[in-house]
């Protein structure tokens, strides 16, 4: 009957009451701001022991843990995020274990050497402030996981913060940017293949894969070992797509000899002289803006073809000048209709601003001579 009582009582309590606090009472600011105290998870459901009494022996008694190790840390954690009666209804995976043992940080785990540098979940989320992920204070927030895994990969995270992922995701506050997570997975994280590293860049770069598949690098990729998207762009240190890039990256493989470069080169010098035809329309939109005239219409028509532009620019994957011409030759044919349609409505400023002068001019010329006329008149 007191087992049942003492059940009851265990089920029905507040977090607030555990009298751990009495002597951990520096855990307790950290305990309040996690999510297992807003779901009412006890010192207990971690530790063992028994959270409601004041005598020490009892409370650290039975199955109690204390500073649990790495691997106990995992089995402690997997209680609960293991059980799909617990997480289900919550919408919370529940194979969370099954992919950490998985991963390389899992098997690493297992082999048993130097755990001591291994991530377990208490590494990643804290042990007793853990938040949601969705929480910004959490170090697994999107926002903030390259800085935890950065903790132990160094070099990776410096590297991230030069790429235009870092850039869109933490200056621009792109949460579609991809961060360390987003490529090697949380806690099944593994270095990708080289084979697979079209599929992970694929998540977000749809198009482009498509065009690399098909196109002429594939297969050679393949067949030599390349690590296919990373051998061009890098892996960490992604940079945004430019024509100095361009150049780099195709004479790191090709000589100036080769046709490769001449077709290169030919795109190259296409796509250059679409961004100047961008930039020109750009320019005169801007300018005219300033007088002021009406722009929206040519603004949003500028704009609207230039998104469109950057999202299609995957077809130079394909590496045929001809398929790139044929694509991108419209977006061009736009920027400059803009561009004349800006130095037609300044040319029209001119002639107007130009013309009232005169208009006025001889409009005060003709009232003169009206009155002159008048006063001759009067004098005969």
């Amino acid at each position: 009957m007191m087992d049942l009582f003492f059940t009851i009582f265990l089920i029905t309590v507040s977090p607030d009451s555990t009298k751990c606090f009495l002597c951990h009472s520096e855990i307790r600011a950290q305990y309040k701001n996690s999510v297992h105290y807003s779901e009412e998870i006890i010192c207990s459901d971690c530790h063992g022991g028994n959270s409601f009494t004041t005598d020490m022996k009892k409370a650290h008694g039975g199955n109690f843990i204390g500073i649990p190790g790495k691997r106990k840390i995992l089995k402690v954690c997997s209680n609960c995020h293991s059980s799909a009666d617990k997480m289900a209804p919550y919408g919370v995976p529940f194979n969370q274990e099954a992919l950490y043992l998985m991963s390389a940080h899992g098997k690493l785990l297992l082999k048993g050497k130097n755990i001591q540098n291994i991530p377990v979940c208490s590494d990643c989320h804290d042990y007793h402030d853990v938040r949601k992920v969705s929480d910004k204070y959490s170090p697994a927030n999107k926002m903030n996981i390259h800085k935890t895994c950065g903790v132990c990969h160094e070099s990776e995270e410096k590297k991230y913060k030069n790429s235009i992922h870092y850039y869109y995701l933490i200056q621009k506050g792109d949460l579609s940017s991809p961060t360390c997570i987003d490529c090697h997975g949380s806690h099944g994280a593994y270095p990708p293949g080289y084979k697979d590293i079209d599929k992970i860049c694929g998540k977000c770069h749809q198009l482009v894969r498509k065009y690399f598949i098909s196109g002429i690098h594939y297969k050679p990729f393949i067949e030599t070992g390349l690590k296919e998207c990373e051998a061009c762009h890098g892996n960490h240190e992604v940079k945004e797509k430019s024509l100095e890039l361009w150049d780099r990256t195709c004479t790191g493989c090709h000589s100036e000899k080769e046709e490769a470069i001449r077709v290169s080169q030919e795109i190259k010098i296409f796509l250059k002289e679409t961004y100047e035809s961008y930039e020109e329309a750009n320019e005169w939109v801007k300018k005219i803006e300033k007088i002021p005239l009406e722009v929206v219409d040519l603004k949003n028509r500028l704009e609207d073809a230039r998104i469109d532009m950057e999202a299609n620019l995957g077809i130079t994957h394909l590496f045929s000048v001809e398929e790139v011409k044929k694509e991108i030759e419209k977006y061009k044919g736009v920027f400059d209709d803009v561009k004349h349609e800006a130095v037609y409505k300044f040319k029209l400023f001119q002639t107007r601003y130009l013309l009232i002068p005169i208009l006025w001019f001889m409009i005060f010329v003709t009232i003169f001579l009206i009155i002159e006329v008048r006063r001759g008149v009067k004098k005969e």
